[in-house]
């Protein structure tokens, strides 16, 4: 049996002794003792490991290989080059002339047919018979494949990472409109995007990639996906082969930097350590200011820890992370210490806002003309018992003592954010004030009274009577009805980072490490205990499991066709929905977010039919798959495209 060491080993390395050790017999033997035991503390490994200090080790050793053996990169780059060539000349890829040029960029003058020496492919070669351009779909990313153009404007593709990568075209615009076509095949993209990025946990670098493909794929024109080639082309001094030679070197002298060596690596222990500790005792600061300048020690310690790892991050995503974890902690010290709403300001700064916020720009955006309408829902008729501020940022805001800003408009009272992404205050629902939902922004005229501003579509006012309702552009979704596949994973990221929080506090089974679930009678995963059976449970790394929801999602299942058609396949559908109702009901619940379906004509579920009138206020609505709902906007149009089709 081999035992997989975590992380609570690192902090209890005393345990890891109870663990060590194997034998030098296998099964058969009678018994297992110190006379056929070969003993190995876990412990002394532990010791041996962080006396080693891999990275830093492993570091010296990638300069010492390129030091070594950089000139012999090149060679193989020129062998490669040369073995492909003959390739694409059998496959009829390319003419007799490509490869006269092919050859000579290698070693100028080079025979057809003629072995080169090992001599003359050490040489550098300066040929000027092709000139060769790079193409970079990305952010410091790899050369994903090259052209190589001729003076009579012949241009030739070769991308290196394929088993068939040299191909000849008459002109640059044929090679547009080849990979034009070859990239509208999702697999051959993803190939294409994965062959970019070197790192492929690097989702932000990986999903620019692919937006770069898909826009060359989907580009209306030969001479649109041209320019946008155009505008990843590098152009660079020396050979195609020292460039690749360099590039080889940088990305794993980059590989090497992003392992954590010994120094790192206690970092980011200190950093846990204080983390838990602030989690602990952070509350018990209000006793004393000796406790509380602990805290705050504490505090400003990790800050500069976190700000520390954001600087050797190994990419934008964890660059951010780590700032954002810094820029928390160095505020929860400094409000902390005003104690001015400390909590609804945390909140705000915490918040991270959604794409159609993000994106958006107030500039064509002009005062509405009749925004109690626009508003309705969102009006407080009590009394505000807040403080004006006169002058400055906050001029014509109210502040109440639990740190929410209000404003008054026309007589009504609104609760209001301010959006650092579009320097502009948004009226929002009094309860939710981070809520999802349409923009909303106010400002100050001339006279001090604020006015809401409405986009284009909207300034004439209230919209038309059914049934005359018209499809108009939404300020809301036209942001989301778009295929961004870079932004449908940043809100997904974000929808699953929430969930986890929310998760991570419930009551739910967790398994020890090397522990397998149960089953019950039906032979479905499931945590046993007391005399309940549970569903839902982690497992000791920290991944979440429901064997009732993984059934209704699977297709072949088919549990809907109960509610759609009453129609029973199994016959103990309904002891399963009562099992699976039981399950849900156990899990923590939340209505922070608002939550999206997609709709369809074919179902009658369109937004024709809510334009036309066909569905109305009153009416209600039956859907009978809970799954089909997501926090993700981006979700609901490909759900229309999926029923289209």
């Amino acid at each position: 049996m081999i035992q997989r060491f975590d992380l609570h080993f690192q902090h209890a390395p005393d345990e890891l002794d109870l663990y060590g050790g194997f034998y030098r017999q296998g099964r058969h033997a009678i018994r297992f003792e110190e006379r056929n035991e070969v003993p190995m503390l876990g412990s002394a490994v532990q010791a041996d490991l962080w006396a080693l200090d891999f990275a830093v080790l492993y570091r010296a050793q990638v300069e010492r290989f390129w030091a070594t053996y950089g000139d012999d990169f090149r060679v193989l780059a020129k062998v490669t080059l040369l073995g492909e060539t003959e390739q694409a000349r059998r496959a009829g890829l390319i003419d007799a002339t490509d490869m006269v040029r092919l050859r000579s960029l290698v070693i100028a003058g080079l025979a057809p047919h003629q072995m080169p020496s090992l001599e003359q492919l050490r040489q550098h070669s300066a040929s000027t018979v092709l000139e060769v351009k790079a193409y970079q779909l990305a952010r410091d990313s790899r050369d994903t494949f090259y052209t190589l153009h001729a003076s009579d404007g012949r241009t030739l593709l070769w991308v290196p990472w394929q088993a068939q990568g040299m191909r000849g075209f008459t002109d640059e615009l044929a090679v547009a409109q080849w990979l034009r076509l070859t990239l509208g095949n999702l697999a051959t993209l993803t190939d294409y995007a994965e062959a970019t990025v070197d790192d492929q946990g690097d989702q932000t670098r990986l999903n620019e990639a692919k937006a770069t493909l898909r826009s060359i794929a989907d580009s209306a024109t030969v001479e649109d996906a041209l320019a946008i080639l155009h505008t990843r082309q590098r152009t660079f001094q020396g050979s195609v082969f020292a460039r690749m030679a360099e590039k080889a070197g940088l990305e794993m002298a980059r590989s090497a930097q992003t392992m954590l060596d010994n120094a790192e690596l206690r970092k980011a222990m200190l950093r846990g350590y204080l983390a838990a500790f602030l989690n602990v005792f952070g509350g018990l600061a209000p006793l004393g200011w000796p406790v509380a300048l602990t805290i705050l020690g504490a505090t400003f310690t990790k800050v500069a820890l976190d700000v520390d790892a954001a600087a050797r991050a190994r990419d934008a995503q964890m660059r951010k992370d780590a700032l954002r974890q810094a820029m928390l902690e160095s505020l929860f010290g400094a409000l902390y210490l005003t104690d001015i709403g400390f909590q609804t300001s945390f909140a705000m700064l915490a918040y991270q806002a959604p794409m159609h916020e993000v994106h958006a720009t107030l500039e064509h955006w002009q005062a509405a003309e009749a925004p109690g309408m626009l508003l309705a829902e969102l009006d407080v008729n009590d009394l505000v018992l807040a403080e004006l501020v006169n002058e400055g940022p906050l001029r014509g805001i109210q502040i109440r003592p639990d740190g929410s800003y209000w404003i008054e408009m026309q007589g009504l009272t609104y609760r209001v954010r301010f959006s650092h992404e579009l320097s502009a205050w948004l009226i929002v629902p009094p309860d939710n004030p981070f809520a999802f939902g349409p923009l909303r922004p106010v400002r100050l005229d001339a006279s001090g009274e604020w006015q809401l501003l409405a986009p284009p579509n909207l300034i004439g006012g209230s919209p038309p009577s059914l049934p005359a309702m018209a499809s108009e552009p939404s300020a809301l979704w036209d942001e989301y009805v778009r295929y961004d596949v870079s932004r449908t994973q940043i809100a997904s990221a974000r929808a699953i980072s929430r969930q986890k929080r929310l998760l991570k506090n419930a009551q739910i089974p967790t398994l020890a490490p090397g522990q397998v679930p149960d089953v019950d009678v039906h032979g479905l995963d499931c945590v046993l205990g007391e005399g309940a059976r549970q569903y839902s449970y982690r497992d000791a790394d920290g991944r979440y499991y429901n064997a009732l929801i993984e059934y209704y999602t699977d297709s072949d299942a088919k549990i809907n066709d109960v509610f759609r058609t009453g129609s029973y396949r199994y016959g103990d559908e309904t002891d399963y929905i009562k099992d699976l109702a039981d399950s849900l009901e156990q899990l923590p619940k939340s209505n922070e977010v608002t939550l999206f379906r997609g709709g369809s004509d074919s179902r009658g579920t369109g937004g024709r039919h809510f334009r036309t009138g066909q569905i109305v206020v009153g009416d209600v609505l039956v859907n009978t798959d809970f799954t089909s709902f997501t926090e993700n906007p981006y979700m609901a149009p490909q759900f229309r495209r999926r029923a289209d089709h």
